[in-house]
């Protein structure tokens, strides 16, 4: 049976419930999800995936990652509200190719765990199902394992196996609706120009979940917790100078609540350092270079850096966001070796 999996939260109990009910049937893990977006959070659902698969030790293949299909297929459908027509067309596109995957390996049935999210609508899947299997001749395995405490079954095992738990369903479109209605920003799509790693962006998640995995191989224990902590973006910004732009470098968490603010400008010269430095540091290390500048974390005032510092009146327009948010940490705990 080749099964279509949507994440590692959904994975880890529904093929171990799945092989607990067919116990004689082999399971082939099929990662199919071109809907998520962006390419970093696929990356990270298909890893974490993954490691369910190795942890129940079934095999793991993972499908194309053709995003422009499914968004061709979903076009005209971007305002549908969750369990709307837009999911309904992506349920299909997914259990198609499962179908195709299936053939393809000689196995006449699939199932997928998207029947284990508390969040999807099972007549929908089930529509989908009956298309897949007059289309392709496969049989579509059903099962409801969220009954009789599974859903809360399934929550204890995913955080037992430490499994990234995502906070959209993947879909850009579905993140957008969800965002406007708890009045937030989609920062999960937002990127550093010079490809750093933000604070609690899905490229830090990333770096933590692949040292997760190798450290579940090298079997060394370790913990992964949530902190609450105050989140920075910086959306644009720049600096003129009779009306000619001025290179610059503002600093993180450099923030303007209202029209008219405070700047506090550093010459790259006398600190010693180029443009280039700047790019080639980390979110972190620019952290310690505005301490160094005597600004504490706590402390939002903008500060900018300049080659030279000249004798010129400096416009400054800024857009950045502040946020209350929350961020895993993970935590490699020591071994003792006691002689």
């Amino acid at each position: 049976m080749v099964v279509h999996i949507c994440c590692s939260v959904d994975s880890f109990y529904y093929i171990k419930k799945l092989k607990e009910e067919l116990p004689n049937e082999k399971l082939i893990g099929f990662f199919y999800d071109p809907n998520i977006h962006p390419y970093s959070e696929y990356y990270l659902r298909m890893l974490d995936s993954k490691r369910s698969c190795e942890d129940l030790g079934i095999q793991f293949i993972e499908g194309s990652y053709d995003f422009e299909n499914w968004f061709n297929s979903v076009r005209g459908l971007e305002k549908e509200p969750e369990k709307g027509a837009r999911c309904k067309v992506c349920f299909d596109t997914r259990l198609e190719e499962t179908a195709k995957k299936a053939q393809e390996l000689g196995e006449s049935k699939i199932t997928t765990t998207l029947l284990m999210s508390p969040k999807k609508d099972f007549s929908q899947l089930q529509s989908s199902a009956n298309l897949v299997e007059r289309k392709y001749g496969v049989e579509f395995a059903f099962f409801d394992f969220r009954k009789g405490g599974g859903t809360q079954a399934q929550f204890a095992m995913a955080k037992e196996k430490n499994a990234y738990k995502q906070n959209y369903c993947g879909c850009m479109f579905a993140l957008n609706n969800q965002r406007e209605i708890q009045q937030r920003s989609t920062s999960e799509l937002y990127s550093d120009l010079n490809n750093k790693v933000l604070p609690n962006s899905i490229e830090e998640r990333v770096k933590i979940y692949e040292q997760v995995v190798d450290l579940e191989k090298e079997n060394r224990p370790y913990k992964i917790e949530k902190r609450n902590f105050i989140n920075y973006r910086l959306l644009w910004g720049k600096v003129t100078a009779d009306k000619q732009t001025v290179r610059s470098h503002i600093l993180p968490y450099s923030h303007a609540s209202q029209k008219r603010f405070q700047t506090h400008f550093f010459s790259l010269q006398d600190l010693k350092l180029t443009f280039e430095d700047l790019k080639n540091m980390s979110f972190q290390e620019e952290m310690k270079l505005r301490e160094k500048l005597g600004f504490d974390n706590f402390d939002f005032s903008v500060v900018i850096l300049l080659e030279n510092i000249e004798n010129v009146k400096y416009k400054v327009e800024l857009k950045s966001e502040i946020f209350n948010d929350t961020r895993e940490t993970l935590t490699i705990q020591l071994l003792y070796l006691v002689i």
